[in-house]
C-alpha cells in the first residue's frame, strides 16, 4: 500500500475499516500489507478499503460473504435470500451487543419497507420483481475500526472505533449506539481526529432510547434522502450473488 496516509494527503484519502468479530483489527492490516500482490477487492470478509472515488457498499456488493450456490437468484427465492443475507449480518455482531442487533434489526425491517415505495415504470417481469431491490440497500459494517494512522508494521496502529458504519459512496456515515455521554477521553480523542482529518466521515451517535421502528423517527432525525432511497441512480436491481456475466448485460440499463 505504500505508505499512503489515510488522512493527509494532496486531497485523496484512502480509509482503512476492519469490521466484524475481529480481535486484533491490526492484524487484518498486516495481513493486508504482507501480501506479495495489492488486492484483489475493496471488500472482505472483515476489510473495506475505500476512498472518494470507491462506490457504495451495498447487500448485493461482492466479497463481504459467499454464496454456495453460484448461479442466478431464483426469483421465487428472493426472500429467503434476504433471510440468509440478515443472518450472515447478525453473525458478525457480538452476541452481547444488544444494541446493535436492535438497530440492525429495526435497520433491515426500514429497507424492506423502503423498496415497495419505489416507482417504477415498466412493469414486474419474470426476471425481476420490486422486492429484489432490497438487496442494493447499504451494507451495515459492524463493530467498525477506522485506521487513522499510518498502515505500517513500524509502529502501534490507530483505529477509531465506531458500532456500525455505512459507506454510500458520497458519505462514511459513523454511527455509535447508546454510548455514554462520558466515553473514554482517549477513544473521543480518536474519533474526533478522524472527523476533523477526513472529509468523507459523519458521525452520528444515537441514544439508547431512540427507536428506529418508526420511519419518521428514521428519516428526520438520523439519515439523509440519499441514505433512504437507496435505489437512486441505480441500474436494474441485482442480487447478492449474481454472475459477472449478468452485471454486464444490466449495466447500462437505468431504471428511468
Amino acid at each position: 500500500m505504500g505508505g499512503r496516509r489515510l488522512c493527509n494527503g494532496d486531497g485523496y484519502i484512502t480509509t482503512f475499516i476492519v469490521y466484524g468479530l475481529i480481535t486484533n483489527p491490526e492484524t487484518v492490516i498486516k495481513n493486508l500489507n504482507n501480501q506479495s500482490n495489492t488486492h484483489n477487492s475493496d471488500l472482505s470478509s472483515s476489510l473495506a478499503i475505500i476512498n472518494d472515488g470507491t462506490p457504495g457498499l451495498r447487500l448485493n456488493s461482492q466479497g463481504w460473504t459467499y454464496f454456495k450456490n453460484a448461479g442466478p437468484i431464483d426469483i421465487d427465492s428472493t426472500s429467503r435470500m434476504f433471510e440468509i443475507i440478515r443472518e450472515k449480518i447478525k453473525a458478525k455482531i457480538s452476541p452481547f451487543s444488544k444494541t446493535i442487533h436492535r438497530f440492525i434489526h429495526d435497520y433491515l425491517e426500514f429497507i424492506e419497507t423502503q423498496v415497495q415505495k419505489i416507482n417504477i415504470s415498466e412493469p414486474e417481469t419474470e426476471l425481476f420483481k420490486q422486492y429484489d431491490w432490497v438487496f442494493s440497500a447499504w451494507l451495515p459494517l459492524t463493530h467498525s475500526y477506522i485506521l487513522i494512522s499510518d498502515p505500517n508494521d513500524k509502529t502501534t496502529m490507530e483505529f477509531a472505533e465506531f458500532d456500525i458504519c455505512f459507506w454510500t459512496g458520497k458519505k462514511l456515515f459513523c454511527i455509535c449506539v447508546g454510548k455514554s455521554r462520558s466515553m473514554i477521553k482517549s477513544k473521543q480523542k480518536k474519533i474526533d481526529f478522524l472527523k476533523h482529518n477526513n472529509p468523507l466521515v459523519e458521525i452520528i451517535n444515537i441514544p439508547s432510547e431512540t427507536g428506529l421502528v418508526t420511519e419518521e423517527k428514521f428519516s428526520t432525525e438520523l439519515f439523509g434522502l440519499y441514505f433512504q432511497e437507496f435505489w437512486t441512480e441505480l441500474n436494474l436491481p441485482l442480487g447478492p450473488n449474481q454472475p459477472p456475466i449478468l452485471s454486464k448485460y444490466f449495466s447500462n440499463q437505468n431504471i428511468k
